[in-house]
């Protein structure tokens, strides 16, 4: 028995240094994720994992931030995805300080949600203001320099999104980015079910503004594939949306209220928060930025203007973009805008604009870029 113990004992040992030499040649990916105990990063990490949304043949180590309250939980949800088993994981990490956390990553999630529950909104801006200007400190300071942020919580995205730009200067603003796509979606969803037609043949519909406040959704260029209509094409064949719904009473009113009320009608049906959609948003888009958009359609991206479509400078605000298998976004620039859309996209300027003002030491700066 001596002898058998032994031999395993050895066999272990150069076991585990053919393992250690294995993956000293990987150069994997760091990815943080916060408020990872949520159920949003619940859903997105088997996608994440599988290795479709970096890309192909990109290896990963996924580094999982909360508060030491989580620990136990993120511990398990660490073990479960260890018993995924795919090749391109190298490993999970749980993080409960940001310094540490985001050291070296390229690609950091946000998921922090800050309720206003009962606070002022002027506290409820202060506190969002406090915790992500923490973080981006912490990144400038820490994490890889061509890092991609994507701030995807629920709470004033677009505020959020300028104060992490204004206190990370070493980050490329370009890479500070704030998830549109889940409206998007929505709106998408609810023209679809309307029409008849799957989701997904819903394309080039723009969400102007603040996603997760004030914002225009645009169907001016919006289209429908497979339609089953009259006039009927191949795959490629797609029809004015405007024209399909035909009801312009029924686009600036009920077609609103269900976009706004979506979210809350699923997780009463459900019984509990709707983060599959979320999460999907969320792994769709970081593909699309790390591999490139479908050729000929454009999606929604809340990011800093460089004054397109009369947008103030610096101001986040959500607009139509491709993206690019080199990994980077173009504003969509040839839109012909509409007397309508430059009306709603002039109302979520002001929103946006008194929101950014609603923090006392934003006021002055904010003041000189936008005139109302």
């Amino acid at each position: 028995m001596r002898k058998i113990s032994k031999e395993n004992k050895q066999c272990k040992i150069e076991v585990d240094k053919e393992w250690t030499e294995y993956k000293a040649q990987s150069d994997p990916v760091h990815v943080c994720i916060s408020n990872a105990s949520s159920g949003v990063c619940y859903n997105l990490l088997e996608g994440l994992c599988r290795g479709e949304v970096l890309g192909e043949g990109i290896e990963m180590i996924i580094h999982l931030l909360d508060s030491p309250e989580k620990a136990e939980y993120l511990d398990g949800l660490r073990m479960e995805i260890e018993d995924l088993a795919y090749g391109m994981m190298r490993g999970v990490v749980i993080e409960k300080d940001p310094q540490v956390a985001f050291k070296n990553c390229k690609h950091i999630i946000l998921l922090d949600n800050v309720e206003q529950g009962e606070k002022s909104k002027d506290a409820w801006i202060k506190e969002n203001h406090d915790l992500f200007v923490k973080y981006a400190k912490v990144i400038d300071s820490v994490a890889d320099k061509s890092v991609k942020v994507l701030i995807a919580g629920d709470g004033p995205r677009n505020f959020n999104a300028y104060m992490m730009i204004k206190n990370a200067p070493s980050i490329p603003r370009q890479n500070i980015v704030a998830l549109s796509r889940i409206v998007e979606n929505r709106a998408k969803g609810v023209i679809a079910e309307r029409l008849k037609v799957n989701t997904s043949g819903v394309v080039d519909l723009t969400i102007w503004g603040n996603p997760h406040g004030s914002h225009y959704i645009d169907l001016s260029r919006s289209r429908v594939h497979g339609y089953d209509g009259a006039i009927i094409g191949p795959d490629s064949f797609s029809l004015s949306s405007i024209e399909m719904l035909y009801d312009k009473k029924w686009m600036t009113t009920e077609f609103l209220e269900l976009v706004q009320t979506k979210k809350t009608c699923t997780e009463e049906a459900l019984n509990h928060p709707a983060s599959l959609c979320q999460s999907n948003a969320i792994n769709s888009l970081i593909s699309h930025w790390c591999n490139g958009s479908p050729s000929g359609q454009f999606y929604s991206l809340g990011l800093s203007s460089e004054g397109w479509y009369g947008v103030p400078q610096d101001l986040v605000f959500s607009f139509p973009v491709t993206f690019h298998p080199k990994g980077y976004w173009t504003v969509v620039q040839d839109i012909d805008l509409s007397e309508e859309t430059k009306t709603g996209i002039a109302e979520a300027i002001k929103v946006t604009f008194y929101t950014l003002c609603s923090h006392p030491g934003l006021k002055s700066q904010m003041s000189n870029k936008v005139k109302l």
